[in-house]
């Protein structure tokens, strides 16, 4: 840094030294830490802490839990991460084995989706081409308003974020999409996280099929979507009950290689809903949703 005073220099030292601690007992803790706990852990004032989760918040290295205290590791932390470590999931050959082998099991489309500058990426997809719907988009590129693969990777965001994601998203006026607003998809997004999957109908066609899973890294982290794609007609419940079942612990599998230690989600049986209805969501071609304000109303 040139041209900068030492002791400046060292006033810089000390401040990223911090805010390097705080950002790694938040990385430790993924059900994130009250000030008062991550001030025990990184040893800091509560004054210096205040002003520093303030800053970390403003360059998104930190998020807040809304209406509540609690902190998170942010967006900015998990891109320079991520980025330092990809592609995560894909340098797996557990990974690649893992997806390639539920692929031939049941000779569906299964793929891969991880997220690279704020879009959803397939990064490795295996099985038959012709049901890949959004999957095969240009780039790779998945939408998140229409596969549910890609809104696995949106799990640990704050409503907030998700928005601002979707509007960096347009579908444009001839894309119609699952869901046309934020408010619906926030609510998606709450119910996947209590089941640990989803399962979507008809998102991305009239016989659209598909089951999707998290993927997580040794922090907890969601790094990874995993999706089986196929058609309702290729369905009797018996076959959608195997294909849920080994979707979820595939998706497991891949998290417990990259350092995951939570247990995986219980599947249960696909319900008559779940093997052979499509959702009530709205497919009404809209554009995507404006954002204003860094903690304002939720975008729509």
């Amino acid at each position: 840094m040139t041209g900068v005073p030492s002791p400046m220099l060292g006033e810089y030292m000390q401040i990223m030294a911090r805010a390097h601690l705080v950002i790694k007992a938040l990385a430790a803790s993924p059900e994130g830490l009250t000030p008062r706990q991550l001030g025990e852990r990184v040893q800091l004032p509560p004054t210096t802490l205040h002003r520093l989760l303030g800053e970390l918040q403003h360059q998104g290295f930190v998020t807040r839990q809304m209406g509540g205290a609690r902190c998170y590791l942010g967006p900015a932390a998990l891109d320079v991460g991520l980025g330092a470590l990809r592609p995560a999931v894909l340098a797996s050959t557990g990974a690649v084995r893992a997806v390639t082998e539920l692929a031939e099991r049941f000779g569906e489309r299964t793929v891969l989706v991880e997220m690279r500058a704020r879009r959803a990426v397939v990064v490795f997809g295996s099985g038959p081409e012709h049901w890949s719907g959004p999957y095969a988009g240009p780039q790779g590129v998945v939408p998140f308003r229409t596969a549910a693969a890609a809104r696995a990777l949106l799990l640990d965001l704050e409503d907030v974020e998700v928005g601002r994601l979707l509007a960096d998203q347009d579908p444009g006026p001839d894309r119609t999409v699952a869901f046309d607003s934020v408010q619906d998809l926030v609510q998606q997004l709450a119910v996947v996280r209590r089941r640990g999957f989803e399962i979507a109908h008809e998102e991305w066609g009239p016989e659209s099929w598909e089951i999707a899973a998290p993927v997580r890294n040794g922090a907890g982290r969601v790094i990874a979507g995993l999706a089986v794609l196929t058609q309702r007609s290729r369905l009797p419940r018996r076959r959608a009950n195997r294909i849920k079942a080994e979707a979820i612990l595939t998706a497991h599998a891949v998290a417990v290689e990259l350092g995951y230690g939570g247990p995986p989600p219980r599947s249960g049986t696909v319900t008559a809903r779940e093997a052979e209805q499509p959702p009530k969501a709205s497919r009404t071609p809209r554009p995507g949703p404006s954002v204003t304000g860094r903690q304002g109303a939720y975008p729509s």
